[in-house]
């Protein structure tokens, strides 16, 4: 049932997706058409992700693997995120213990890769590249 709502009228739910996720980035529409060739012929493996993240052995898995991560960690985030709002970083550094770097980007939602490509790259250039201690906790 999934795979037909997604795959009706031309995967038209990816096009609300992209809208209600990052409502302030319009995708090229090459870049639309490119993600939809891709899903069509593979909706159910598209989909398992998102049924595995609902079922009752996945989750009793997250919650076994959760606790306090040992490496430093960076994490970017649109604050108009519609799929994974923003409230969701909060208190999200005390699962850190070696340090943990929130960048909120304002004016930006899910899929900062293709919003924001510059700031992206620079953060993670920034946080990985040659000189950055690793050793150093980060806020």
């Amino acid at each position: 049932m999934a795979e037909a709502r997604l795959a009706r009228d031309d995967l038209a739910l990816v096009d609300r997706l992209w809208r209600d996720w990052s409502p302030t980035y319009t995708p090229a529409p090459e870049t639309l058409a490119n993600i939809k060739a891709g899903l069509r012929e593979r909706l159910g493996p598209a989909l398992a992700y998102y049924r595995a993240l609902t079922s009752p052995a996945v989750q009793r898995e997250a919650r076994a693997a959760s606790g306090v991560v040992r490496v430093p960690a960076i994490h970017l985030h649109g604050e108009l995120d519609g799929c994974i709002g923003i409230e969701c970083t909060d208190g999200a550094e005390a699962h850190y213990a070696r340090g943990y770097a929130l960048h909120r980007v304002a004016d930006a939602g899910h899929f900062l890769v293709h919003e924001r490509p510059d700031e992206v790259s620079a953060r993670l250039l920034a946080f990985f590249g040659p000189g950055a201690d690793a050793d150093a906790p980060r806020r």
